[in-house]
């Protein structure tokens, strides 16, 4: 689902549906954002260092070790549960941003997550059919 668009030329019960898809759908996504582990552990100066910020870690973590560039790299190790070299070295990692959001984008996605309140059935549908509604922002009527 996209959720960037919300219907606007349909009737209240349309729109409502669409809304509460829409908030099903970020809550999902929230979700799956709380219970993501970072797996790059960084930068440590010893191999002392990195077990002590980070005793355990999960499949697939590395981290990188030493004092200067190429750095040593090391990757946690489910079957021993340690920390362990890969006999490769790196840390002169590029990151493509160009497919992030900026933090003016954020910032506009986060303000459209705070539910707007419509104080009537008929008020919200007048927003409706005046093209006053908001693509992608949430809105909201009072149980009575």
């Amino acid at each position: 689902m996209d959720l960037k668009t919300v219907q606007v030329d349909t009737q209240w019960s349309e729109a409502a549906a669409t809304i509460n898809s829409n908030n099903q759908a970020i809550s999902v996504e929230l979700t799956k954002l709380s219970k993501a582990v970072p797996k790059n552990k960084g930068y440590h100066k010893t191999l002392t260092a990195l077990k002590t910020a980070y005793p355990t870690a999960v499949s697939g973590s590395i981290a990188y070790v030493g004092v200067s560039y190429p750095y040593s790299i090391y990757e946690w190790d489910t079957a021993t549960s340690s920390w362990v070299a890969t006999g490769s070295t790196g840390g002169d990692v590029s990151v493509d941003l160009s497919q992030m959001y900026t933090k003016e984008e954020v910032d506009k996605m986060v303000g459209l997550l705070t539910p707007i309140r419509v104080e009537s059935e008929e008020a919200m549908q007048e927003m409706i059919d005046n093209g006053e509604c908001v693509e992608g922002q949430l809105y909201y009527i009072p149980e009575l």
